[in-house]
C-alpha cells in the first residue's frame, strides 16, 4: 500500500511539472564549457621599462700560455670562483599577439657590481707560489626574443637570445708585486622565462629567471712586461624583478584587480614585492691562551661594518589553504674596519688595521604548505 501511493504522488508531481514547462518559455542553452581561458589583455605593442635584481655564478679559469704555463705545475689551472653580486637596468621591447599566443623582441641593458676571488694558478711544488684571480662584470647586455601564452591577464613566456659582458680580470701572483690586468667584452647567448602581469591599463610587473653562458674566450693578461692568454669560462644566473610601461596599454580590457590571478588560476591570490635592507654592525673576539688562561693573546675587533640587501619576496594562496612562498636577496659590504692586536708578552704589542669592503651576501628560502 505505501509503495502504491509513492509512485502516485511520484506520477502526480512529475505531471505538474511537465504541465509546468508547457507553460513556461524553453530555457536558454547553456554556454559551452570553456576548455582553456581567453586572454584577458592585448599585449600588442611598443613597451620600455626598468628592472633590478640578483645574480651569482661560477668563472673557471681553464688554461694559460706564455709566462703563465710556465708558472704553472704541469699547467694546472685550479681556478674556480662563485661571483655575486647585484644589477639594474632598462629593456625597450615590442609585443605580437596572436590568439591566447604573445611573440616579441626584447634588448635589455644592465650595470652590475658582479665579482668573484678564485686560486687560478698552481706552481711547480719545488718553488711554491699561486695567482689570486679577481674577476668583475660591469655591464650585461642581451638582444633576445620571447614567445609567451596569456592566460586570463597573466603572461607567461619564455626568452632566448644573445648576450655580451663587459668587465675586467686581474691576477695577483703571491711572490710578486706585478699585477697582470685583463679588460674587454665576452658574448655568449641567455636562456630564460618569466611572469608578467598588469598593475593598470599601461603598467605592468615582472619576475624573470635568465642564464647566461659567455663560453670559454681567452683573456690577455698583460703586465710587467709580459701578457699571457687565459681561456676563461663563465656561467651567470640572474633573477629580475621590475616594470615596463606599455605604449598602446589602451588596448585591451582594463587590468584586473592586482591581486587575483584568473583564467586557469581562479581561486588563487598572490602577493609579490621587494624591500631593501640597510644594517649596520659591531664584534670582538678575544684569544686567550691556552694554558695561562688569564692571558689574552690576540683580539679581532670589527667595528664600523654597514651593508645594504635588496630582497624580493612572493606568496601564492588558494582558498583551499595551499600555499608558494618564497624570498631571495642578495647584499654588499659598504664599509668597516678590522683591528687585529696581538699581544704576544712582556711589551710586545702588535695592531693591524684593515677596512672592510667588498663583502657580499646572498640568501633565500622557499616553502609549500596548507594552512
Amino acid at each position: 500500500m505505501r509503495g502504491v501511493l509513492l509512485a502516485s504522488v511520484f506520477a502526480l508531481a512529475s505531471l505538474s511539472a511537465t504541465q509546468a514547462r508547457a507553460a513556461d518559455p524553453p530555457p536558454p542553452s547553456p554556454a559551452p564549457l570553456a576548455l582553456a581561458p581567453t586572454p584577458g589583455r592585448n599585449w600588442t605593442g611598443f613597451y620600455l621599462g626598468l628592472h633590478a635584481g640578483g645574480a651569482w655564478g661560477r668563472d673557471r679559469w681553464a688554461s694559460g700560455d706564455g709566462f703563465l704555463a710556465e708558472a704553472a705545475a704541469n699547467g694546472a689551472f685550479p681556478g674556480e670562483g662563485e661571483p655575486t653580486g647585484l644589477l639594474g637596468g632598462g629593456q625597450v621591447g615590442f609585443n605580437q599577439q596572436m590568439g591566447p599566443w604573445v611573440a616579441g623582441v626584447e634588448a635589455s641593458a644592465s650595470a652590475s657590481n658582479l665579482g668573484g676571488y678564485a686560486k687560478c694558478v698552481m706552481s711547480d711544488p719545488a718553488e711554491p707560489s699561486s695567482f689570486a684571480c679577481h674577476n668583475t662584470v660591469d655591464s650585461i647586455v642581451t638582444l633576445s626574443g620571447r614567445l609567451g601564452r596569456g592566460w586570463g591577464d597573466f603572461l607567461l613566456y619564455g626568452k632566448a637570445g644573445a648576450a655580451r659582458a663587459t668587465g675586467s680580470s686581474q691576477m695577483f701572483p703571491t711572490l710578486s708585486t706585478t699585477r697582470y690586468t685583463s679588460r674587454g667584452t665576452r658574448s655568449g647567448w641567455v636562456l630564460g622565462g618569466g611572469l608578467e602581469y598588469p598593475i593598470s591599463r599601461t603598467l605592468s610587473g615582472f619576475i624573470e629567471y635568465d642564464h647566461y653562458d659567455f663560453g670559454a674566450p681567452g683573456l690577455t693578461y698583460s703586465g710587467g712586461g709580459q701578457s699571457a692568454t687565459v681561456r676563461f669560462n663563465e656561467r651567470l644566473d640572474a633573477v629580475r624583478l621590475g616594470v615596463n610601461y606599455h605604449f598602446a596599454g589602451s588596448h585591451g580590457r582594463d587590468a584586473s584587480p592586482p591581486l587575483t590571478l584568473p583564467g586557469l588560476l581562479k581561486g588563487w591570490t598572490a602577493e609579490i614585492g621587494a624591500r631593501d635592507f640597510a644594517d649596520a654592525g659591531r664584534m670582538q673576539f678575544d684569544l686567550m691562551d691556552p694554558v695561562v688562561t688569564a692571558h689574552l693573546n690576540s683580539r679581532l675587533i670589527y667595528s664600523g661594518a654597514t651593508g645594504q640587501s635588496l630582497e624580493t619576496f612572493f606568496r601564492f594562496e588558494n582558498r583551499n589553504g595551499l600555499f608558494l612562498k618564497g624570498y631571495a636577496g642578495q647584499g654588499a659590504q659598504a664599509h668597516g674596519a678590522l683591528n687585529d692586536e696581538d699581544f704576544p708578552g712582556a711589551t710586545h704589542y702588535s695592531n693591524t688595521h684593515s677596512g672592510l669592503r667588498g663583502g657580499e651576501l646572498a640568501y633565500g628560502a622557499i616553502d609549500l604548505g596548507h594552512e
